[in-house]
């Protein structure tokens, strides 16, 4: 009950305000790596953000891809090298955290956190 009174306290805000536009993503994610989560769930994966909107994925079992992220109707969308399938996102600054909505998912937010380059990052390799 309480993690479903906290989901929606956290949706009610993010879809008033405006979501974040491409300059506005790419000022706080470039040079970054964010890791990915649900409430009260430990992140899922985590992602580097390199210059000319590079970015490289990683599962916390330590697959990684390589893509890119473009903006496309005031949505932020990735494409990775072993996925055609355009993955677009709707983003919300929230202080130093960001609160995420999959396409077609706005029921359910995702937690955002800036995170040290090296904690549950298994890509380094890639990322020159």
């Amino acid at each position: 009950m309480r993690s479903a009174l906290l989901l929606i306290v956290l949706a009610v805000p993010a879809q008033a305000q405006q979501s974040m536009t491409a300059a506005e993503f790419e000022a706080y994610a470039e040079g970054k790596t964010l890791s990915y989560s649900h409430t009260g769930l430990p992140p899922y994966g985590t992602e580097r953000y390199m210059a000319n909107r590079r970015v490289i994925w990683t599962t916390i079992d330590g697959r990684c891809t390589t893509g890119i992220w473009f903006d496309s109707k005031d949505k932020i969308c990735f494409r990775y090298e072993d996925d055609p399938t355009y993955k677009c996102w709707n983003f919300y600054a929230d202080g130093d955290q960001l609160i995420g909505y999959f396409e077609g998912e706005t029921a359910v937010p995702y937690l955002i956190d800036i995170i040290d380059d090296n904690d549950l990052f298994q890509c380094n390799q890639l990322s020159s």
